[in-house]
């Protein structure tokens, strides 16, 4: 018999598969003998499965049939004999099958002329043989049930591969659809991170031009006397020192300012210790003008502060919201005392900051939605994401709480909860 000794490619497993796809099933006899062949060939002459006739493929070698095999991946079953060239010649052939093509589908079926000459339970365990049976014992009717049951055990093989392929395929989808709307999420929260960041931009020039005026005025003022006092040769030494250090302590405050402004835009690189009544004391500092502009005492005392360690200027950036916006709370209300109280304490977990206004409180049908992002109750003047921000730099890069409610006397309350240093 002609045998060919170039390198066998074999198929993957989706080419194994398109036997469902095509009009006839493909049976392989692989037997030395010419008459096994043809008795076979006979009896199944008519057998029909689904409507499908088969199609048979004759090797009368070992060699011949893992030609076949490679280049038939999609035989569904092999009748196959043990003794040819050698003894063992057929147990050769299901090895190579099973390990060296990679063919788990196709049903394979020893037959053999020589009873007992092999134990059927090793062989069938060894090689992954899924029938045993000796060709005397094989009937008309034995060999059509065989077959069929062979091509049935076939078919649900690939089927239950298909379904466990596209089940993979689905979930390599999910999880591409995940990582993209994941992406596109982030990217989403980025842009509205630099929008708030520059929406509090323009209202932090607004309040350093506030808080730069009184000091620069008071500047101006104190250089005016000295040109008088000089021009009525009026100076000495103390009046003139004590000039210069009124200057110096005014353009301090001046430098402060900017600092505070610098750090506050730009993000904290990483995690500092510190203690949250400075970051507080920053905050106010900051908005001291705003408080002083609308007549708003701030009751505030730092001995119950602790020592985090938090992003020192993302935690400012959430003071400043809060604050601001119970600042700006007041210009809706009529209320002559207007207080802004701080309150700090802690309890086994959390550090808590309690920030409340008597401005009026919220209204019922916006506490709920205060936090979402682009609500805004000041008309047009809102970007609608100062508080939207604060929960997102509180909960998801500090670990901790942002919530708000209403006092029974009406006050509106933030607390910020921080995780305590272990």
């Amino acid at each position: 018999m002609p045998n060919s000794h170039k390198p066998m490619q074999f198929a993957s497993k989706s080419e194994v598969g398109n036997n469902l796809d095509k009009s006839k099933i493909k049976i392989m006899v692989v037997d030395d003998e010419e008459e096994i062949h043809s008795i076979t060939s006979f009896v199944l002459s008519g057998f029909l499965y689904n409507g499908r006739a088969l199609e048979f493929l004759n090797a009368y070698s070992a060699e011949e049939a893992k030609k076949l095999i490679v280049e038939h991946p999609d035989t569904a079953l092999i009748l196959l004999d043990v003794i040819m060239e050698e003894d063992d010649s057929g147990l050769h052939v299901a090895r190579f099958i099973r390990e060296e093509a990679n063919n788990k589908f196709t049903r394979i079926v020893l037959r053999t002329g020589q009873p007992g000459y092999f134990p059927e339970k090793e062989i069938i365990a060894e090689f992954d043989i899924n029938d045993y049976k000796e060709k005397t014992e094989l009937t008309a009717t034995k060999l059509y049930t065989l077959v069929y049951s062979s091509i049935r055990s076939y078919e649900a093989m690939l089927n239950e591969h298909k379904a466990k392929v596209s089940l993979e395929n689905i979930n390599k989808n999910l999880e591409s659809i995940v990582l993209e709307k994941t992406r596109e999420l982030k990217e989403q929260h980025n842009k509205m991170m630099q929008q708030s960041r520059r929406a509090a931009m323009a209202e932090m020039l607004g309040m350093i031009a506030h808080q730069w005026r009184q000091p620069l005025s008071t500047i101006s003022a104190i250089a005016g006397n000295i040109s008088i006092a000089l021009a009525l040769d009026e100076l000495d030494h103390d009046s003139v020192a004590d000039s210069m250090q009124k200057i110096s302590d005014h353009a301090k405050k001046l430098s402060q300012t900017i600092d505070s402004f610098r750090s506050y835009f730009k993000p904290s690189a990483q995690k500092e210790e510190l203690t949250v009544s400075s970051v507080i004391s920053d905050s106010l500092v900051l908005l001291q003008h705003t408080f002083d502009q609308n007549s708003i005492s701030v009751s505030y005392s730092d001995h119950n502060s602790s020592t985090l360690i938090v992003y020192r200027n993302e935690l400012l950036q959430v003071f400043l919201n809060i604050l601001k916006n119970a600042a700006e709370e007041f210009g809706n209300s009529d209320g002559e005392d207007r207080v802004i109280s701080i309150v700090e304490f802690k309890d086994d977990i959390y550090h808590i900051v309690k920030i409340c206004d008597n401005a009026g409180g919220i209204e019922n049908d916006n506490i709920g939605k205060i936090f979402e992002p682009y609500f805004s109750t000041k008309s047009k003047n809102g970007a609608g994401l100062g508080l939207y921000m604060c929960k997102t730099i509180v909960e998801d890069y500090l670990d901790g709480k942002l919530n708000a409610f209403n006092e029974e006397r009406g006050e509106a309350c933030f607390e910020i909860s921080l995780p305590l240093t272990r």
